[in-house]
């Protein structure tokens, strides 16, 4: 691998482990101010795997990677999957909040007073008492 490609890695890297320490820690805010720091290394890296192999620099098929670029690659691929996890997990905590607030207050206390000033029973439980004066 060219050293362009490890240094974008290397830069991808660190910015997915900042952003998945905000995210695992429930701080959304400062992980979305990540999100355009790792768009651009992101793309950065495109364009170098592009340009190695516009070049013929990377046969990627044939080169064997050394264990550091190989440890370098696995732990890209594993925080960018651990990344989508809490990504995913931060858009489900926020749509959950979003419901809540949003969704009406059941009432809690029936909305009417009965004959000793408080609040009368639920209608449905109350016994009445039918006196004929026939």
């Amino acid at each position: 691998m060219s050293m362009f490609i490890i240094s974008t890695m290397e830069k991808l890297v660190s910015i997915l482990e900042a952003e998945n320490a905000c995210l695992s820690q429930g701080r959304v805010p400062e992980a979305l101010l990540l999100t355009s720091d790792k768009q651009s290394a992101a793309s950065a890296l495109g364009d170098a795997i592009e340009a190695a192999s516009s070049q013929d620099m990377c046969v990627f098929a044939e080169t064997t990677i050394s264990p550091e670029h190989r440890i370098l690659l696995e732990t890209m691929l594993n925080l960018s999957k651990q990344n989508g996890d809490l990504l995913q997990r931060a858009i489900k905590t926020q749509k959950r909040l979003i419901e809540l607030l949003t969704d009406p207050l059941p009432s809690e206390a029936p909305q009417g007073y009965g004959s000793m000033g408080s609040y009368a029973g639920n209608p449905s439980k109350r016994q009445s008492l039918f006196v004929s004066r026939a």
